[in-house]
């Protein structure tokens, strides 16, 4: 997602102002939700390397964090670990970036060809809103897999559609035999089919 890595980019930027000597700063997604969104566990490589207790440079780490303005909530529990919330109002604004700009900030896929094939109604049972589950979840894959990049080849189905077909056929050669699709008998894979 380009706004953690423009996030990430930021913060690492924002340490090296201040001499911490990290190379690589990776938000990861909380453990424990109550303490916040994301979190920073560098605080204990950092006390390996600059001989401080994780908590003292967990407090220097929050200090940066805290000038980036990107958080509404930052806190450091046990040891060193940090947690990290957005303000709402700078998701808000990412958010809006995006539904109007819905191909620039989206980072494309390699371009590979996938099929979905998903299921429609099932013609042998009355039609009721449940059957739109599988068309309406195929169709959204679908059209995401398109707008990351992918090829994509979709197929909906109707399902048990077999006896209900022929039993269709059958009336219709009991009441209109004269119909040229009944006229005799074609020779299919070695097979007879009327």
């Amino acid at each position: 997602m380009k706004f953690l890595n423009t996030v990430e980019k930021d913060i690492l930027s924002k340490f090296k102002e201040n001499n911490i000597p990290i190379d690589e700063v990776k938000l990861l997604t909380s453990s424990k939700k109550e303490l916040g969104d994301y979190q920073i566990n560098d605080a204990m490589k950092l006390a390996k390397i600059l001989h401080k207790s994780p908590r003292d440079i967990a407090e220097e780490l929050v200090k940066c964090l805290e000038e980036t303005g990107y958080f509404k909530d930052i806190n450091i529990a046990g040891a060193g670990f940090i947690n990290l919330s957005f303000k709402d109002e700078l998701l808000t604004e990412y958010v809006e970036k995006v539904i109007k700009s819905s191909t620039k900030d989206v980072e494309k896929l390699a371009s590979d060809r996938i099929i979905i094939d998903y299921g429609g109604a099932n013609i042998a049972k009355t039609l009721h809103v449940g059957h739109l589950r599988s068309a309406n979840i195929g169709e959204a894959l679908k059209r995401l897999a398109r707008h990351l990049g992918k090829e994509v080849i979709s197929d909906v189905h109707f399902g048990d559609i077999g006896r209900q077909s022929g039993m269709v056929i059958y009336e219709l050669k009991e009441r209109y035999p004269n119909l040229n699709y009944f006229s005799g008998k074609k020779k299919l894979l070695g097979m007879n089919y009327l």
